[in-house]
Parts: C-alpha cells; structure tokens; sequence
C-alpha cells in the first residue's frame, strides 16, 4: 500500500520555528506484544513534519524515560506543544496514574492526554496517511535516517496490508499523529495563506470589569 517512493526527506527547522509541535504515543499492554510507538510532528504553513519516532518492543518504563528526557527539550524550544495517547477506558485507567507519577519523577509538564479513536484501523490508517503521501503534505526529516528506530519503523509502513501479520503500531501512530495535527493546524489544498488556518495561542479576556 504504501511505497518508499512516497517518503520525501526534508532539512528540518529548529523546533522553535514550526508553528505547532504535536506528538502521538501508542503504548502497548505487554513487552512481548506489539511494539510501542510515538511520532512527532513539527506543523507549518506547507507540510507536517516528522520531526523524531520511537518504536521499539520493550517495557513502559523505557518508552517513559525517552518520552519525559526528550519531551522537556521539545518543550524548552517550542512551548507549542502538545502530545496525546491512545486510551480506550481499559488504557486511561491503567496509563493514568503512570503518566503522573513518571511526570512527577521527571519534573516535566509535557504530560499526554488520552484519546481514542473508534474508526476501523485498516481504513483510518489507509485514508489518513494515504491522503498525506500522497499528496506530500507529510514529509520526514533527513534525521530520520540516522534514527535507530526507522527500520522497523518503515518495515512496520511498508509491509501494512488488510490482514497483515506484521505490527502495524508505527502507521497507526502516525497516521492518528497527523489526524490530531490536521484538527489543530489545518493546511489547505492550495496553499493560500488566506485559507490556512493556524492555532491561537492568547490570554483570555475577562469581563466585568
């Protein structure tokens, strides 16, 4: 379905001048069962940039410690910033309480929210990144190359197929990471400034007074 052809490498910006940061995580239940995944995305008025990934087979333990070191330096450059997870009610009770004690132990704000999304994964996943590659919407940065997780991470892309066997963590976090960028940072088809629209980020007026 998808093709290497489709991956376009870009020479990123410093993540201070992205518009908007937004990270996705699907955590998994067991280390012996699917992966663990995360992507960034830097958002600007042209593309959707992965900006960093994260898939490897292991303890949540790991998968926090990478999350909460590097989610402080996200932060301290662009406080644009924001991450989600998959949490169905099974996960928010169990990832929770996690969540905030590993916050608490790491002195980070960059703490993710839960969301969940129903659609069918083979369509939403198949819709989704289908649209943004091919369209080159979604770019990757030349970083990526040298990242230890991109081989299965792209093996994960690849090889996803309805009634695959192998892991498909990686697509899925990526295509809900582009989902959620789209509902906060929405790049128009032409390109016109005059309909992209981007986020606000202002004091809120108070009345009365």
């Amino acid at each position: 379905m998808f093709k290497p052809e489709q991956i376009k490498f870009v020479k990123p910006k410093k993540l201070s001048e992205y518009d908007l940061l937004v990270g996705f995580w699907d955590f998994s239940y067991t280390q012996q069962g699917d992966t663990k995944a995360f992507v960034l995305i830097g958002c600007d008025s042209n593309y959707f940039t992965v900006l960093d990934i994260f898939n490897r087979n292991c303890d949540i333990s790991k998968a926090l410690i990478y999350h909460f070191t590097n989610g402080y330096k996200w932060f301290k450059q662009n406080s644009n910033l924001i991450v989600y997870y998959d949490a169905n009610v099974a996960q928010q009770a169990i990832y929770t309480p996690v969540l905030m004690q590993a916050a608490m132990k790491y002195r980070s704000m960059v703490i993710p929210l839960p969301t969940h999304n129903g659609t069918d994964k083979f369509i939403k996943i198949s819709t989704i990144l289908g649209n943004v590659l091919s369209n080159g919407k979604l770019v990757f940065s030349e970083t990526m190359l040298n990242n230890p997780d991109w081989d299965e991470a792209t093996h994960q892309l690849f090889s996803f197929e309805k009634g695959s066997k192998i892991h498909d963590d990686f697509p899925d976090a990526l295509s809900e990471c582009v989902r959620q960028a789209q509902l906060l940072y929405s790049i128009n088809e032409n390109d016109s400034e005059d309909y992209i629209t981007k986020p606000v980020f202002g004091k809120r007026k108070r009345g009365g007074y």
